[in-house]
């Protein structure tokens, strides 16, 4: 990637405003509406951390814990606010941070 800036202006694209679309309506929009009834508001949100972990094929403890406290939280927002798009600008955000991070170590 380093040396190919077309590539890393897509994944950082991806990463930053598609990724969070699509896993936010995945990991919480579908998967905490599909399996839980409205009322059971922490399963959600512990479910929502573990398969999100999961999907993103945590290798070590510290990894999957990680992604479970991240998916967790925005499961959180997602419930607290009944609103998709907050927990979707927070993994944007998120994102994003990451993103700066990763081309600042590439230069």
């Amino acid at each position: 990637m380093n040396g190919n800036t077309l590539i890393m202006v897509a994944f950082s694209i991806s990463t930053v405003l598609l990724t969070p679309f699509a896993e936010e309506l995945i990991f919480r929009g579908v998967l905490t509406n599909l399996f839980f009834k409205p009322n059971q508001f922490w399963w959600k949100i512990i479910l929502s951390g573990v398969v999100f972990s999961l999907g993103h094929a945590s290798t070590t403890l510290i990894s999957f814990l990680i992604y479970f406290y991240m998916g967790g939280v925005l499961a959180f927002v997602y419930q607290k606010t009944g609103k998709i798009k907050n927990a979707i600008m927070l993994h944007a955000l998120n994102n994003l941070v990451a993103i700066i991070e990763m081309l600042s170590l590439l230069n």
